[in-house]
């Protein structure tokens, strides 16, 4: 198993500053966006950069690489033990890696590029690349809008589920839900904060397409009529 000390030295340090440094601009620019379009749907005034200061973006950014070094991690010592237990040779686990490492980035691959490798018989993960995009990107949306509505004094926020052949059962069940903003929805018998929360399960979160409005009080609404935010 020595040859797994690198690798996991990688995925246990620098990997995951480099999964941040590639997605911290794309998660500023989401929570700038949310905050514009929130500020402009709702009428409220707020400095959306503001958002960017607060402690659960730095927390976000700080947490997020952890599950999917965890999960590479994981895939990669699989790999490993398969070849340990089929006498795989040198050149045959550098073809698995190439072919994990690439399904991951393109996903697709075919049945001739599996019988070249360890995988001919074992199922390959899926298409990572894309997965991690869709689900982080929702989550940090959704988390904007929930640290936005504090800031504007709104009390109640409501789940709102896409309600389609895609769409969770579990989630459509909690469409329609409020709870108060700092509290937690009830989805699928977990307690999540907004779609794509971190605390929940994979099954749970993962490319997860919903998001949560605003219930807007009699003050919240005259503060949007007078452009003036609650204290």
């Amino acid at each position: 198993m020595n040859a797994l000390g690198p690798i996991i030295d990688y995925y246990k340090g620098s990997s995951k500053e480099n999964w941040r440094e590639q997605f911290a601009p794309v998660f500023e620019g989401l929570v700038l966006e949310q905050g514009t379009e929130l500020n402009t749907a709702f009428g409220m005034t707020f400095d959306v950069r503001n958002l960017l200061g607060e402690d659960w973006y730095r927390s976000q950014l700080l947490q997020f690489a952890d599950p999917i070094a965890d999960t590479s991690m994981k895939e990669i010592r699989n790999l490993f033990n398969l070849g340990f237990r089929d006498g795989a040779s040198v050149p045959m686990m550098e073809k698995s890696l190439d072919l994990l490492f690439n399904q991951w980035m393109k996903g697709g691959t075919t049945d001739a590029e599996r019988e070249r490798t360890l995988f001919a018989e074992n199922r390959l993960p899926p298409y990572r690349k894309e997965v991690i995009a869709r689900t982080e990107t929702i989550k940090m949306s959704n988390a904007g809008a929930n640290a936005l509505y504090k800031d504007w004094g709104v009390f109640l926020q409501e789940w709102l589920s896409t309600n389609d052949n895609r769409t969770r059962p579990e989630h459509i069940a909690a469409n329609g839900q409020v709870v108060s903003v700092g509290g937690t929805f009830t989805v699928g018998g977990e307690q999540l904060r907004y779609p794509g929360d971190p605390n929940g399960s994979l099954w749970n979160i993962i490319q997860c397409r919903c998001t949560i409005l605003p219930v807007l009080s009699e003050d919240v609404l005259q503060s949007v009529e007078t452009g003036v935010p609650e204290q």
